[in-house]
């Protein structure tokens, strides 16, 4: 099996450890399964909720959301982004619902790249 298969196998079982997100600046330097729930992290420096760190991350959210404003705010006013990778490559965000950000994904440099499945909807851009 290839390296993508064995992968993607893993996440399918959940094999990969729970991480719940807590505070922005969060590296995530493994494939992951964000903890199941509703997650409010604000991000006010744009560093990123979740910052890969690695190449070949999954981060498997399995519709867990996270959240980056709190309610009333207009899009124009929100900050921060949820999942943020500079550089890495095979980077997958899976299965969430992120909302409430300036950018609800960032993804630059690498190669590679799956975002799937997921509601972006609710941010900024």
């Amino acid at each position: 099996m290839t390296a993508a298969l064995l992968l993607l196998a893993a996440a399918l079982q959940g094999d990969f450890p729970v991480l719940t997100p807590e505070h922005a600046g969060t590296l995530v330097t493994q494939s992951v399964r964000i903890a199941s729930g509703s997650w409010r992290v604000a991000d006010p420096e744009g560093i990123g909720v979740l910052v890969i760190a690695a190449d070949g991350v999954v981060i498997e959210f399995g519709g867990a959301e996270l959240v980056g404003s709190a309610g009333g705010q207009t899009a124009d006013t929100f900050a921060g982004i949820g999942v943020r990778s500079d550089g890495f490559k095979e980077v997958t965000v899976r299965g969430a619902r992120i909302r409430g950000f300036k950018a609800g994904v960032h993804v630059t440099g690498g190669f590679g790249h799956q975002i799937e499945d997921n509601d972006l909807s609710g941010n900024f851009r």
